[in-house]
């Protein structure tokens, strides 16, 4: 009986820790939905997610207001977790560690599109010294350099995109969802 008992614990303990260990996406979807975030939505279809961010809520510095600027970004499918913080830093944390990371400058008014390979420590000092991160367990500046991996900046007038860990077989994928990011009004 013992015996019975004890395989009947195991087969429970066995399907709970397989269940929960499966890769969860928050954006598996058979058809199109939505879900809202902050200040804009997430748009999951079968085969792409969509974030339109579309704030009003102006942010005090001093005296002054600054407002949030409007965007619109496709984003690769498979997303574990997503942070949002004060209408600048936007995080997007896929499997294997790999992270789709925008910043948007409230003040900047920039035109110019570029990109480029950074450095080990300029790639460091932004992720260190610049997120602002809420606790949860995804966190970009717990994940250390890869050298086997891409890191990408990618500037599209006043906002810095930061493809990192990425995974040479999926950089095609990720780069190319980082050129469709714009501006909207």
């Amino acid at each position: 009986m013992k015996s019975v008992t004890t395989f009947a614990l195991l087969t429970i303990f066995l399907f709970l820790f397989v269940f929960s260990s499966c890769g969860i996406y928050i954006d598996k979807v058979s058809s199109n939905q939505s879900l809202p975030v902050k200040q804009g939505y997430f748009g999951f279809y079968p085969d792409s997610n969509i974030l339109v961010y579309t704030s009003t809520v102006g942010l005090k510095r001093d005296t002054e207001k600054v407002y949030p600027k409007h965007f619109k970004v496709t984003l690769p499918k498979g997303i574990k977790y997503y942070e949002l913080t004060s209408s600048t830093d936007f995080s997007i944390y896929y499997d294997s560690k790999q992270v789709f990371f925008m910043r948007v400058d409230l003040e900047s008014n920039a035109t110019e599109d570029t990109m480029y390979i950074p450095k080990q420590d300029e790639l460091e000092n932004l992720i260190q010294s610049g997120l602002t991160l809420q606790k949860s367990k995804y966190n970009i500046k717990k994940i250390g350099f890869n050298e086997s991996r891409k890191n990408v900046i990618i500037k599209k007038g006043a906002a810095t995109i930061l493809l990192y860990n990425i995974k040479s077989s999926e950089y095609d994928l990720f780069y190319k969802s980082a050129n469709t990011f714009s501006f909207v009004n």
